[in-house]
Formats: structure tokens, sequence, C-alpha cells
């Protein structure tokens, strides 16, 4: 094994913890934004989950890839821009009086394919082929949003209760966010580790 790929490999650790405690934060994000949003009278917003999460995801990835000589203000707006994109387009389009169903799920697809077009941009040529950027980010995100969503269906269900039920709904909330970096963080590592140091 050469240096560069021991170095890359010793940088997967940092990689999960960030994208693990950006996901952890982009909770409280999206309440705040959501908090916002009803304080303007904006009830019932979508947009405050794609806001909130890729707030906070992407300001803590950004600063794990300065470790690959990346560059971080691109990649923070890619998270941000792009995890916001489907969800203020939904919220436009119901605000525009058109009725459309809204699906969670499919919004954070097409998040995570918007994000993981962006950043396949930012990390060309190091990583090749994009292709499996983009798709262990759509991926990753979509995963993660499933844990989420099995979660609440638990909690609507009432199959969890009580405390062990909030430490359970927790605790399945956060696997969502581990999904998410180890799946992108094995992607990023197997890809840039043939590839010389910028």
């Amino acid at each position: 094994m050469d240096e560069s790929s021991t170095s890359l490999r010793s940088h997967f650790p940092s990689w999960v913890r960030a994208t693990t405690l950006g996901w952890a934060l982009g909770v409280p994000a999206i309440v705040l934004f959501a908090v916002m949003a009803e304080s303007l009278g904006q009830h019932s917003l979508h947009t405050p989950v794609g806001a909130g999460m890729g707030l906070a995801v992407g300001f803590f990835q950004s600063r794990a890839i300065r470790r690959w000589n990346l560059r971080e203000w691109p990649w923070f707006w890619s998270c941000l821009l792009g995890l916001t994109a489907p969800f203020l387009a939904a919220d436009l389009l119901r605000l525009a009086g058109v009725d459309i169903p809204y699906s969670l799920y499919l919004s954070v697809v097409v998040a995570g394919l918007i994000v993981g077009v962006s950043q396949a941009v930012l990390l060309r040529p190091r990583v090749r082929p994009a292709a499996a950027w983009v798709a262990a980010t759509v991926l990753g995100w979509s995963l993660a949003s499933g844990s989420v969503a099995l979660a609440d269906r638990l909690v609507r269900f009432k199959t969890i209760r009580g405390i062990p039920g909030a430490l359970a709904y927790l605790g399945l909330v956060a696997f969502g966010g581990l999904v998410l970096a180890v799946i992108t963080g094995l992607v990023l590592i197997w890809r840039l580790r043939s590839e010389p140091a910028a």
C-alpha cells in the first residue's frame, strides 16, 4: 500500500464523523428554519428540510474535504443549494396553486442526484468515473431518508412508545447519517486513492 493510499484511508473516519455530525445537527437546523418560516406566516413548507440538512451536512463535509486539497466553499454550496432545490420547487409550485402530491422520498432522490452531479464536477479529475460518485450520493441520501421514514412510520403506528421508543426513534434517525457517511466515504476513498494528491 503506498503512502498516498494510506493517507487517504486515514481520513475516512474524519469523513464519517463530519457527515454524521452534519446529519445530526441538520435535524435542529430543519426545526429552526421551520420555526422561522412559521413566524413569517408560511406554514407547512418543505424547504426547511432541504435547507437545514444541506446547511449542516455541507458545512461539516466541506471542512473534511480540505484534507484532500479540494475546494471548501463550492462543496458547501453544492450541498446547500442542491438539497434545497427540489423542496423549494415543491413549495413554489404549491404556492402557485399547482396541486401536485408531495413525496419526501422523491425530493430526496432528486436532491441527491443534483448534489451528486455538482460534486462530481468538483471532484473531477480526482474521481473517475463521475458516475460512481453520483450513484453513491443518490444511494446514500435515499437510504438515509429511508431510515427517517421508517422511524416516522413506527411512531405513527405506535410501534415504539415512551422513553425506549424515543431512543429508538433517535437511533434510527442517527443511523441515516451513518449510512450516508459510510456509503459516500467508501466510494470517495476507493476512487481517490488511485489518484495523485493535488
